[in-house]
């Protein structure tokens, strides 16, 4: 999308909405070791409500495996390869209400999750990580891929 097409898509908002997402966009500006989400405020402050999540945040160090070849919590499970800035918004359908059995998630990605991202993640159950390249053949064997989904 061009800088013309964005600026037409951004003026098909009304100006309440265009406040916000210029406000949203200006507070993820900036160094990131400065960066906190809002969990509370993400979205419109309901999110949490609509998700199934867990009282208290998982710790990143628990969630870090050198290789889940073979281990129950990779089974039936789904792997995303590569990580995104905001990748809770890849992660929220996963874990929505009416997800009777939500899957483990495996991702994989050459580098370990930055605070940013795993801020975003802490509160979903069932998410692993696991460093590698999505372009070797080992990794795959290393997040389980044959038991995924």
């Amino acid at each position: 999308m061009n800088q013309a097409e964005n600026y037409e898509s951004f003026q098909s908002f009304d100006s309440n909405e265009r406040e916000i997402i210029a406000a949203e966009f200006h507070r993820f500006e900036g160094n990131e070791e400065d960066f906190n989400v809002d969990i509370d405020n993400i979205e419109g402050g309901d999110w949490l409500n609509h998700l199934q999540t867990v009282a208290k945040p998982v710790n990143k160090e628990d969630i870090i495996f050198d290789t889940m070849e073979n281990s129950k919590l990779a089974e039936k499970h789904i792997i995303i390869c590569g990580m995104v800035e905001n990748i809770w918004h890849f992660v929220m359908p996963l874990r929505a209400d009416h997800c009777i059995e939500p899957s483990p998630i495996v991702i994989l990605h050459e580098e370990l999750p930055t605070t940013k991202q795993w801020q975003q993640l802490s509160y979903f159950s069932q998410i692993y990580f696991v460093q590698g390249s999505p372009l070797l053949e080992r990794s795959y064997e290393r997040v389980n891929i044959m038991k995924a989904k």
